[in-house]
């Protein structure tokens, strides 16, 4: 290894390491900025060796891997559009969205009127995963 890419390494585990010491750690979702630093790591160090540096679970880095290259890059932020529910609404309409990490939305919508659908579930999932 490089020195430059053992250095990369390296400071992908300190914040990796601050983060865990601020928000808890394990049990918590690592957020994308963050698993998007382990595959640029894993790209240039292998994945095992990442993953053992930084101490993920390596199917989990795998998989990131494999998202990574089938399209192109992790995205940080997801792509949001807007949906408006407006004909679907007249009557009872259920939409269920479901987060990167698990997180689950069930919005229930009852009567007329537009819905902005991406919107709720843009704050409901936020930027901080």
């Amino acid at each position: 290894m490089s020195g430059e890419v053992t250095k990369g390494l390296e400071v992908t585990r300190e914040r990796l390491d601050r983060w865990r010491r601020e928000q808890g750690g394990k049990g918590r979702w690592i957020p994308e900025e963050l698993w998007k630093e382990a595959v640029d790591a894993a790209q240039s160090n292998g994945i095992e060796s990442t993953a053992r540096a930084l101490r993920l679970n390596v199917d989990r880095l795998r998989e990131r891997m494999s998202r990574s290259e089938a399209r192109g890059a992790v995205r940080s932020e997801p792509e949001t559009v807007f949906v408006e529910m407006g004909a679907l609404c007249n009557w009872r309409s259920v939409m269920e969205c479901l987060g990167r990490d698990g997180q689950r939305l069930r919005i229930e919508i009852t009567g007329p009127g537009p819905v902005d659908a991406a919107g709720v579930c843009r704050a409901f999932f936020g930027g901080g995963q």
